[in-house]
């Protein structure tokens, strides 16, 4: 099982595999029809991966700002990649082989490349798999949001600022809010200038990403963090 904001609306979603159906279940959270139940999960999909996955990780493999899905199926050689389109709804992907019988994964930057690569741990024996991904992770990854204007910088490890924003759009009620690479909240600040510092004050060196809500839009865009 694992949680995280698969959908961009700023809560944690529920996922789960289902070992003897071969899937995953998404679940959103606020699931009634007006989406403003938190706490209630419901709506979602069913998404199809290999046998009888064991264990599902969330993070952003593709560089383009969302949380796509990957599987540990235990009954087999193989761990299962399944992309988000943007609002929890995953296709695409593909399968990687691995050592016998995977029985959990997770995900993390292993060769310091800026990406997200894919461990999983089976019978005895630990298997890597570097994330080959041709989308480069230094360029910013945006949503696109009809008035609204935000960028970050730096967007390449080698930078060495100080992480900063810079936001044309309505400040009244926008919110910058940042996440770690895994999906998870580690900041939130309510904007009340167009430019200024990232919020990033204790963080550990890395990749993230920072979402912009403003006038009931949203843009992503990633950062480094030196």
């Amino acid at each position: 099982m694992a949680l995280g904001d698969v959908d961009g609306d700023g809560d944690l979603d529920l996922l789960a595999t289902g070992y003897s159906d071969n899937l995953v279940s998404v679940r959103l959270n606020g699931g009634d029809a007006t989406g403003t139940a938190s706490g209630v999960f419901s709506n979602g999909s069913d998404v199809r991966v290999g046998n009888n996955p064991i264990a599902v990780a969330l993070g952003d493999l593709d560089g383009d700002g969302d949380l796509d899905l990957v599987t540990a199926n235990s009954l087999g050689t193989s761990a299962s990649v399944r992309l988000n389109g943007g609002a929890g709804t995953f296709g695409g992907g593909s399968t990687l082989a691995t050592t016998a019988n995977p029985r959990n994964v997770v995900l993390g930057d292993v060769d310091g490349d800026g990406d997200l690569d894919v461990v999983l741990c089976g019978s005895n024996v630990v298997s890597v798999q570097p994330n080959q991904s041709a989308q480069p992770l230094a360029t910013i990854a945006g949503q696109a949001s009809p008035g609204l204007s935000f960028t970050v910088a730096p967007t390449v490890a080698e930078a060495a600022i100080a992480p900063r924003y810079a936001y044309a759009g309505p400040l009244a009620s926008a919110t910058l809010l940042v996440f770690n690479a895994q999906g998870q909240q580690v900041r939130a600040l309510p904007l009340r200038e167009a430019t200024g510092p990232l919020p990033t004050e204790g963080l550990a060196a890395g990749w993230y990403f920072a979402r912009l809500v403003a006038a009931g839009q949203h843009q992503v865009a990633r950062f480094y963090l030196p």
